[in-house]
């Protein structure tokens, strides 16, 4: 901890760069604002926000805009943390009687800060008083910030409304998870980054088979390649069925069960109103929920969802496909799905 307030820059990984980032229908949005907001584009207050779920390149994208201004400006003083780093660097400076030290350093020796997982701040109230006065300090001095996060601000619980403000006014760019083709794209790179050759029926059974975040798909290509060099064997789609299947076994299942109990938990109901014949709306909401996240995260049939909530199959594909509907046109209830969806998430990697 003694180096927190004297350390060196920030190091960039180099393999996140701009170049090294696929563009898909799903990200072009967020990738826009990165490379706007490092090249010194006009956005408002000079600052944008950028959230996903986990293992989509929100990371990669607030690194190669850390690496691009660094190669590009200098002299630019950019500091490059976590909402967790900044909160243990603001408690030790204030343990040692270094406070100013800490405010003088993001606030007056800073030209652009990059803060990571802001979600991490729920509830930390005296933290977040800090950052919003380093906040309005920088965007007053015209200095660039961005952020990262994995739910829009409203929906972070215990996020002070000063807070929540800074971020809500600002460009928010949401990456969602990546289609088919840009999947297919992101295995094309880091095979051609690994210099290996891919036969295409390899390449397409990986990018159809392993659709959760892009560190899982990226994660079994390398162990693909690995069993290939060290046992000599060559790339082959019983290779890729056998490698994939082996990894994806080892990550966290989620049921529906596990489903039910998160979505009870964000709608404050229970298991037993969600299987109960009861259509009010919070609960017919909380229900509709449940059964799409059910078909989205599980590979259990219509009918067998229909059972867990004591519904009939053809129940359960109308709300599928009435909630999917509804949030194209629904920004609100989108980020409400999302929001659930982060938790779902957090609960398997906890």
């Amino acid at each position: 901890m003694s180096d927190l307030i004297k350390r060196s820059g920030p190091v960039f990984n180099p393999r996140f760069t701009f170049d090294q980032f696929v563009v898909g229908t799903s990200n072009e949005l967020a990738f826009a604002t990165a490379r706007g907001l490092a090249c010194g584009q006009q956005l408002y207050n000079n600052s944008a926000y950028i959230l996903s779920m986990t293992g989509l390149g929100k990371s990669h994208l607030s690194q190669a805009v850390g690496s691009y201004i660094r190669k590009q400006a200098p002299e630019q003083r950019i500091h490059y943390v976590t909402a967790e780093q900044f909160a243990n660097e603001m408690i030790f400076s204030l343990k040692n009687g270094n406070i100013e030290g800490f405010k003088s350093k993001f606030r007056n020796d800073c030209d652009v800060l990059i803060l990571e997982k802001v979600e991490f701040l729920s509830g930390k109230e005296k933290v977040q008083d800090e950052l919003v006065y380093t906040l309005d300090e920088l965007m007053c001095r015209g200095k660039r910030i961005l952020y990262t996060g994995n739910a829009f601000p409203r929906d972070i619980p215990k996020l002070s409304k000063e807070l929540q403000s800074r971020l809500s006014g600002i460009l928010a760019a949401p990456i969602d998870p990546p289609d088919l083709t840009t999947r297919i794209e992101i295995i094309r790179k880091k095979a051609l980054s690994e210099n290996a050759r891919l036969p295409k029926e390899v390449i397409h059974f990986l990018a159809e088979r392993v659709m959760g975040d892009i560190r899982q798909l990226e994660s079994c290509l390398i162990g693909i390649l690995a069993k290939s060099n060290i046992q000599g064997l060559p790339v082959t789609l019983d290779l890729a069925r056998q490698l994939t299947e082996t990894m994806l076994d080892r990550l966290p299942k989620i049921t529906v069960d596990h489903i039910q109990q998160i979505v009870c938990a964000t709608f404050n109901v229970s298991v037993e109103d969600l299987q109960s014949p009861r259509r009010r709306k919070e609960l017919a909401a909380a229900r509709k929920v449940g059964m799409y996240l059910c078909r989205r995260y599980t590979s259990e049939s219509l009918q067998s969802i229909g059972k867990c909530f004591k519904r009939s199959h053809s129940s359960v594909l109308y709300a599928v496909n009435d909630l999917t509907k509804s949030m194209e046109k629904d920004g609100k209830l989108k980020r409400q799905v999302e929001h659930v969806s982060h938790r779902l998430d957090a609960s398997c990697l906890a």
